[in-house]
């Protein structure tokens, strides 16, 4: 459909006139909606205007026509116990895979003292009000990286035992002696 896509170049009045009737007209009727995904993605790409005509389309493709998960069942047949057995020694056989306790566990051993810390939140016993944790939710990566940039540092940090007055100078020490920048006479 890609390829269809791109061969396909439309201009930007019929892709307009396209876009307002296919939620209403089109999609509805089509047994496979999901074949529009490309077009409506290329429509979303091409900005402007088309691009929220585009999100029209693709709010109903997600909302009604979604796939789930492959590696999770249906809602209908949705399991409420974790399929992790803590008890089982063999990883093949403890069910891990179809855990997803597995990944927070990774998360708390995260490098970043930020992520580590959101994800150990989880082993902290429910209070009676609720957090509001949208901060940790709506933190992105640049945020992250920005916050890490625009810390001070505390102290400095030795980087020698004794302080260089010269930078590879002549003088009386052997790496002066035989690293020396100017010409001297041995």
């Amino acid at each position: 459909m890609r390829i269809f896509v791109c061969i396909l170049q439309l201009p930007s009045n019929m892709y307009k006139k396209v876009l307002v009737i296919l939620h209403d007209s089109v999609l509805p009727h089509m047994s496979e909606p999901s074949l529009m995904i490309d077009f409506l993605t290329a429509a979303y790409e091409m900005g402007g205007g088309i691009s929220l005509l585009a999100l029209n389309g693709l709010f109903i493709l997600i909302h009604e026509h979604n796939l789930v998960l492959l590696h999770r069942p249906s809602e209908e047949e949705a399991t409420v116990v974790d399929p992790y057995v803590m008890e089982e020694e063999d990883p093949a056989q403890c069910g891990a895979l179809e855990s997803s306790l597995w990944e927070i566990k990774t998360l708390q051993k995260h490098h970043h003292p930020d992520v580590s810390k959101a994800a150990g939140l989880i082993n902290t016993p429910l209070v009676q009000q609720e957090e509001d944790i949208s901060k940790v939710l709506e933190t992105s990566t640049y945020q992250l990286m920005e916050r890490e940039l625009t810390q001070t540092v505390v102290k400095k940090i030795p980087l020698e035992f004794e302080t260089a007055a010269h930078f590879l100078q002549g003088g009386g020490g052997a790496l002066g002696r035989h690293f020396c920048l100017t010409f001297t006479s041995v």
